[in-house]
């Protein structure tokens, strides 16, 4: 049997193909249905009545051979490989497939063409029609505080309201009174949203630090990063986990300027409409202020339709990257929705800038 997993590790969502057939998204027959929109290292280990990946592919298997090929980043991969390294049945092989890097440029050469338009836009209304309240924020904030969440004592943990949206948790030495407290944390995994090695066990002294993790070690579940604080643990969560946080973050926000640039272009249209047709009709005897008049408002609407297109398709494939895979309209595989994202942000980024208007 030959099983291919395509994670990707940005809006952490899986495609499962069997015997090179891809399983619909939303079948519930799928091994992976109950987990494939959470982050692959919540799920490859067993966690509450999940078994695992391991015994799902086995249990699917039925004593046969599988060939398991894992499409991601290699970082993801080994923590697979680990996972599956006393399995005899399976046979494990990596293709590299870093989906975060590869947005990382899209959405970056993006969001830098869209301000960089920003600014004609904003030019062509002033030509047109005065719009004071239009304002887009093109910009992502990359501190750390954005996708890692803090616990120094007891209340911190329960504030679940702000580990909303957090891809990380950093769980320093003052936190840390008797071993209990790392049972504790498996309530920070119970969701499958926060893997256990995205918790990272932070302490002053390296002789306490290696107590707690001989500890954890006899619970399967416990395994979170253990480290000091004065480390640059910070640095791997980030690489692991915060990068792709950003780059998810990224796409978020061409999404919404995408949408919102569309919905500018159609009301510039329709303010235009009605002047347009009345000079429109009376184009011979117009004098040469009006001809100038009517020549603008006729480059900007074909300007509104080329570029409105253009923005279309794009965010028609970012809504569907980042919707749930059950609410998806078109059924559009992630390996497939890179390609169709980088034929028309291509396509889109190599159209003619906006004509002048005077």
């Amino acid at each position: 049997m030959k099983i291919e997993l395509w994670y990707d590790s940005v809006v952490q969502e899986t495609d499962l193909l069997i015997n090179e057939i891809p399983v619909e998204k939303n079948d519930i027959y799928g091994f992976l249905y109950p987990v494939r929109n959470y982050p692959l290292q919540s799920w490859i280990f067993p966690n509450g009545s999940w078994k695992g990946i391991e015994y799902q592919i086995v249990d699917l298997a039925r004593d046969e051979n599988v060939e398991l090929i894992f499409h991601g980043r290699e970082c993801d991969y080994k923590d697979l490989e680990e996972c599956l390294s006393n399995s005899n049945n399976i046979n494990l092989s990596f293709v590299d497939w870093d989906v975060c890097n590869i947005y990382d440029k899209l959405f970056t050469t993006l969001l830098s063409t869209l301000k960089e338009n920003d600014t004609i836009i904003k030019s062509l209304l002033s030509a047109i029609n005065e719009k004071n309240d239009y304002n887009v924020d093109f910009d992502i904030r990359n501190e750390e505080h954005i996708w890692a969440y803090h616990v120094y004592e007891d209340s911190d943990l329960f504030k679940t309201e702000e580990l909303q949206n957090k891809c990380c948790c950093f769980i320093h030495s003052s936190y840390f009174s008797t071993y209990e407290k790392l049972q504790e944390l498996l309530l920070l995994t119970r969701s499958l949203k926060i893997p256990a090695d995205a918790i990272y066990c932070c302490f002053n002294d390296e002789h306490i630090k290696e107590d707690y993790k001989y500890y954890a070690q006899s619970f399967k579940r416990m395994n979170f990063n253990f480290c000091l604080e004065d480390s640059e643990y910070d640095k791997d969560a980030n690489a692991k986990y915060g990068i792709p946080f950003i780059v998810n973050e990224k796409i978020k926000k061409c999404g919404e300027v995408l949408k919102f640039l569309c919905s500018v272009y159609l009301d510039l249209k329709d303010s235009t409409q009605e002047e347009f047709n009345k000079l429109k009709k009376n184009v011979v005897s117009l004098d040469n202020s009006e001809k100038m008049r009517y020549e603008n408002i006729k480059q900007l609407r074909h300007n509104i339709d080329r570029f409105r297109h253009g923005m279309e398709l794009v965010y028609k494939y970012i809504d569907i990257l980042l919707s749930v895979s059950k609410d998806n309209k078109e059924e559009v595989f992630h390996y497939e929705c890179i390609d169709k994202l980088y034929d028309n942000i291509k396509l889109y980024l190599n159209t003619e800038s906006f004509s002048e208007v005077n």
